[in-house]
């Protein structure tokens, strides 16, 4: 090998490792709390008897689920509300347990005003919908309450 060869080999490498070390990447797309996020309240309540770890919101016209709405380590237990904004429309909802059970999965939900997405499986006392909002009930089977 010649050395201007090398010298231009090694100087590739230096300016590849240089890279590295000053964190430059390739952008990556938004997470899709933020790219769909909108001025629509919708609020997720868990009226289960378990947490949910996975939330995934998706626009009905997308051939995905896209990514979990919630933050790292994140989860809505029983009998809390999780909250979030988005743009009015048809959308998907999934809710996913944190040992990876598909609790719910519904491919056309209509968020075009305020919601409440009320997971139930009759373990958590019912509680009034919040004003101004529609409530929209998923009741769950035993089994998929249980993760199973």
């Amino acid at each position: 090998m010649s050395l201007v060869l090398l010298r231009v080999c090694l100087g590739l490498a230096v300016a590849v490792a240089a890279a590295g070390c000053f964190g430059t990447s390739v952008p990556r797309d938004p997470d899709w709390s933020t790219r769909y996020a909108g001025s629509n309240p919708v609020a997720l309540i868990n009226a289960t008897s378990v947490p949910i770890c996975f939330v995934y919101l998706w626009p009905a016209d997308q051939s995905s689920v896209g990514q979990d709405w919630l933050g790292p380590n994140e989860a809505v237990s029983p009998g809390v509300r999780r909250d979030f904004t988005l743009e009015p429309g048809t959308w998907g909802f999934r809710a996913v347990s944190c040992d990876g059970a598909v609790l719910l999965h519904q491919p056309g939900v209509d968020l075009g005003g305020p919601r409440e997405l009320f997971v139930t499986d009759g373990s958590v006392p019912v509680f009034a919908p919040m004003d101004g909002f529609q409530r929209l009930e998923f009741r769950l089977g035993a089994a998929a309450a249980q993760g199973r």
